[in-house]
């Protein structure tokens, strides 16, 4: 069984135990356009809980990527506002402006949790140091559509429709 959704073109689904207090199942966790979270249950296909951000001017998620420690996730709203989002009790904390052209589609997290790696449509890639709360490094690059991080965080890859 295979639980997706759609965030424009891209498709986002983060498989793990969850962080929810009292729900130790496996579960996907889909952020919706709507600035929430849906907790899904992988054995049965169910809708166990929606975190909702707690801000009514965080509106909507253009990008979500688990933390290492999956009690957080962090998110980045349509405005381009990098925001940390807590489970457990939905706050959102240590917001960053991502001053980037285009709409982020998809970020990593390195697995120290010290940086993100946010991907967009311009194509760029964003380097945000979460600890110092600030974009790093900015890299551009022909045809990105795609991120990943090698498992110890060393490398960082960018998948290209431009083959040229």
């Amino acid at each position: 069984m295979k639980a997706q959704h759609a965030l424009g073109a891209v498709i986002v689904a983060t498989l793990l135990p969850s962080a929810i207090p009292g729900y130790a199942k496996e579960a996907v966790y889909v952020p919706a356009a709507a600035g929430a979270v849906s907790v899904i249950d992988v054995a049965t296909n169910a809708v166990e809980a929606i975190v909702q951000t707690n801000r009514a001017d965080f509106i909507g998620l253009d990008a979500f990527a688990m933390a290492p420690d999956t009690t957080h996730a962090w998110v980045v709203d349509w405005y381009g506002t990098l925001a940390r989002l807590d489970l457990q009790t939905t706050e959102l904390s240590n917001q960053i402006s991502i001053e980037a052209p285009g709409t982020v589609t998809q970020m990593v997290i390195s697995p120290d949790a010290t940086f993100a790696y946010l991907l967009t449509d311009a194509p760029e890639v964003v380097v945000v140091d979460l600890g110092a709360h600030q974009v790093v490094r900015t890299l551009s690059f022909n045809g990105a559509s795609g991120l990943a991080l090698s498992p110890d965080g060393s490398r960082l890859y960018v998948a290209s429709t431009d083959i040229a």
